[in-house]
C-alpha cells in the first residue's frame, strides 16, 4: 500500500513539474540614427526605430542623459507614432492590433536636472499583448513599411561632442512581458559632434564682407582709373590752345598729375589683390 502511495506521489510531482511554463526571453530592440538638418543644419534629428520578438503588454520609452548645453529639445518639431507592433497597419505611425494609442502627445515635455535633459516620447498598453515585431509599422517620417516610427528634433545650442540615449532603462520606463518571460531591452546611445549654431552663417558673412572690401577696393581703382582718363581728355582738349612756353609748362603739369595719379592707382591694385 505504501509503495503504491509513493509510485503515485511520485507521478504526481512529475506531472506538477511538468506542468510549469518554461521560462522563456523576449526583448525589445532600440535602433537611432542620427542626422543634422539639411536645410539649416542648426537641428539634430534622431530617427527611431523599435523591434519586437515576443507579445508585450505595456512600454515606456525616453530619450534622455543628453546635456542640454549642447542640445534642447524642439518640442513640437518631433514627429511620433500613435501605435507601434500593429498587426492591421493602416497609415503612417497607426494601426490596430499593437500596442494602444500613445498617451505622449505634442508638445513633448523635456525635463532638466543639472544640466542633463531627459523625454518620454512614447507610452502604450495592450493587456493581450502585441505580438508583432514592428516590421509593419508605417513609418510616419518616410511613409515606407518598416521605417522608424519616431523622430526626435533637437535645437543645437552649443559646441561640442554631444550624446543622447534611447532606451527604457530610465526611472519611471519600462517594457512589461506576461506571466513568467524575462524581459529585455537594449539601449542606444548616439555620439554626434556639434557646432554652435549660425557658424555657418558666420563664415558665410566673413566671405561676404572680404568680398565687400575687395568691391570697395575696386570702386576706388575704378574712380582712380576714372580721373586719370578724364586727365588724358583735360590735356589733349587743352593742347591746341596752349603754346610755346605756357602750353609746354601745362602739358607738363598735366602729364605730372597723369602720372602722379596712375602710381596710386597700381598701388591701390596691388592692396586690393592681397587683400
Amino acid at each position: 500500500m505504501n509503495s503504491r502511495v509513493r509510485r503515485w506521489g511520485a507521478a504526481l510531482a512529475t506531472a506538477w513539474i511538468c506542468a510549469i511554463p518554461a521560462t522563456s526571453h523576449a526583448a525589445i530592440t532600440w535602433s537611432a540614427e542620427a542626422t543634422r538638418e539639411p536645410a539649416t543644419g542648426n537641428r539634430l534629428l534622431v530617427d527611431v526605430t523599435i523591434r519586437n520578438d515576443a507579445p508585450v503588454q505595456g512600454l515606456a520609452v525616453s530619450v534622455h542623459d543628453y546635456d542640454t548645453s549642447l542640445l534642447r529639445l524642439d518640442v513640437s518639431g518631433s514627429i511620433l507614432s500613435q501605435n507601434v507592433l500593429v498587426e492591421f497597419p493602416v497609415g503612417p505611425g497607426f494601426g490596430f492590433g499593437g500596442l494602444d494609442g500613445n498617451t505622449v502627445t505634442l508638445p513633448l515635455v523635456e525635463t532638466v536636472d543639472a544640466g542633463v535633459g531627459r523625454v518620454r516620447f512614447f507610452e502604450g498598453r495592450q493587456l493581450q499583448g502585441a505580438e508583432q515585431t514592428g516590421e509593419l509599422d508605417i513609418s510616419p517620417i518616410t511613409g515606407a513599411v518598416g521605417g522608424p516610427q519616431f523622430r526626435l528634433v533637437f535645437d543645437i545650442v552649443g559646441t561640442g561632442l554631444a550624446s543622447l540615449t534611447v532606451s527604457s532603462n530610465a526611472v519611471g520606463d519600462a517594457v512589461i512581458f506576461p506571466g513568467p518571460i524575462v524581459s529585455t531591452s537594449n539601449s542606444v546611445t548616439l555620439a554626434v559632434p556639434v557646432p554652435e549654431p549660425g557658424t555657418g552663417l558666420l563664415v558665410l558673412l566673413g566671405f561676404a564682407s572680404l568680398a565687400q572690401t575687395r568691391s570697395s577696393g575696386r570702386a576706388r581703382l575704378d574712380f582712380a582709373s576714372s580721373s586719370i582718363r578724364f586727365a588724358q581728355r583735360l590735356h589733349d582738349s587743352c593742347q591746341p590752345r596752349h603754346a610755346g612756353l605756357e602750353g609746354d609748362h601745362s602739358a607738363s603739369h598735366l602729364e605730372r598729375d597723369v602720372h602722379a595719379r596712375g602710381v596710386h592707382a597700381e598701388l591701390l591694385d596691388q592692396h586690393v589683390g592681397q587683400a
